[in-house]
């Protein structure tokens, strides 16, 4: 599963040599971050409520 691939890389590897070794794009796993942080900062502005999923394996 990508999202938790993505939350995994974003808590503790931010490193481009563990995407190297683990087959994942570093520059699109950043992008998907960048489009996370402004998709926040947009609802913040709204004052709209956030929720998230529970991550299961």
């Amino acid at each position: 599963n990508i999202l938790i691939v993505y939350v995994f890389n974003n808590s503790d590897h931010e490193d481009p040599q563990w995407c190297y070794d683990n087959f994942i794009n570093y520059r699109s796993l950043k992008s998907a971050d960048n489009v996370r942080q402004q998709l926040s900062r947009i609802m913040d502005r709204f004052s709209l409520k956030r929720t998230s999923t529970e991550l299961s394996s």
